[in-house]
């Protein structure tokens, strides 16, 4: 997802375009954090760079320098979740696809509520 701080300029924006992210002043993951090879993958297929001021391997140092900036970040949305500083926005369609996959023989009790726990939540597809 694209994450702004509150009073950004695009946080009211009700869609984003692929030509907005572009436009975007962005501190980014760096390029060990698995999310920004996927972002990496979303720029390539659409034809479009995007530069980064700054990039982070700490999460907790790029939410920080987001907040009540001027920049926009990209990372998975559960990065992000109940933070009321930030505004989450989808990525343009079809969003950044990711998969999903486990193996197991011997399940324990507690494994099988966790795998029943994320059938529900990606019931519908997570969108990116």
């Amino acid at each position: 997802v694209c994450v702004v701080s509150e009073g950004h300029e695009a946080a009211d924006k009700k869609k984003l375009t692929v030509k907005d992210l572009e436009a975007l002043p962005l501190v980014l993951p760096s390029e060990r954090i698995s999310a920004t090879r996927l972002l990496g993958n979303y720029c390539e297929e659409h034809g479009i760079e995007l530069g980064a001021s700054m990039r982070f391997d700490d999460g907790h140092a790029l939410l920080s320098v987001l907040k009540g900036s001027r920049f926009a970040t990209f990372l998975p949305r559960g990065a992000v979740q109940n933070n009321d500083a930030l505004v989450v926005m989808s990525m343009p369609p079809p969003g950044i696809p990711v998969s999903v996959g486990l193996v197991w023989t011997n399940l324990s009790p507690s494994t099988k509520a966790f795998l029943e726990l994320v059938k529900a939540l990606t019931k519908d597809g997570l969108k990116a």
